[in-house]
């Protein structure tokens, strides 16, 4: 669970510097569980005392998972309670057991992208400002070579809004609905047998950038007062 951001992004309100996390502290948290079903369950966490050294505004946080057949639907849900606008944004961090390398699958995507990386620095995973080209693909062989040493693609701003993995020879493993999020994110440890398919509505800040509100940032999305945000995922499993 990523929030109120993802990926290396420092939180400035007015003016102030808030102590970071790694994509957000909501997965360093306990959540309560505040429904349960023999198909779904509902986590949820609330703004607090030690929230608030990290992130200055009141929210009630939910995820919903719900399961139906092969299909696994993860909700996003963030309330804001108080008077003003708050601002955040949502991730994910599945990973997805391979049988074997990473090399003998794929990425196919709903639609052809311009498959371009940003690249990031291996000890602060900030964007370096420099491109990676992939060149024009609908179907991505993943690449062993490259996603080595904590390396990860960073795919930004796709017209896709599903990707599908599968195998050299086409069988179908899973595929991934990620409407609501414009960049998808490719990882694994190094030499493991899985891959991680993440999708982020905002991506990590620039080595050397200015520091600006957190408002401001590219993906970071406002709630009025009293309204809630929501993303929904789902993935379905062959």
């Amino acid at each position: 669970i990523m929030f109120p951001a993802c990926g290396s992004c420092e939180v400035v309100v007015n003016g102030k510097l808030y102590e970071h996390f790694l994509h957000g502290f909501a997965r360093k948290n306990t959540f309560s569980v505040s429904q349960k079903s023999a198909q779904s369950i509902t986590f949820s966490l609330a703004s607090n005392g030690q929230t608030k050294q990290l992130y200055p505004y009141d929210f009630q946080l939910r995820f919903t998972y719900s399961i139906d057949g092969n299909a696994l639907t993860i909700k996003h849900e963030a309330f804001n309670p108080s008077n003003e606008p708050i601002f955040c944004a949502f991730g994910s961090h599945e990973s997805y057991q391979l049988d074997g390398d990473v090399n003998g699958y794929v990425i196919d995507f709903e639609k052809e992208e311009n498959l371009d990386t940003c690249l990031h620095t291996p000890d602060t995973g900030k964007l370096t400002g420099e491109i990676k080209s992939f060149g024009k693909q609908k179907v991505f062989a993943l690449p062993a070579d490259f996603l080595q040493e904590g390396r990860t693609l960073i795919f930004k701003d796709l017209y896709s809004e599903q990707v599908a993995l599968k195998t050299l020879s086409c069988k179908l493993c899973a595929e991934i609905n990620f409407k609501g999020f414009k960049n998808l994110l490719l990882w694994r440890p190094h030499g493991a047998k899985m891959i991680c398919i993440e999708s982020w509505q905002n991506l990590p800040d620039k080595v050397g950038e200015e520091l600006i509100e957190f408002s401001q940032k590219a993906g970071i999305e406002q709630i009025p007062p009293k309204q809630t945000k929501t993303a929904e995922r789902t993935i379905k499993y062959y």
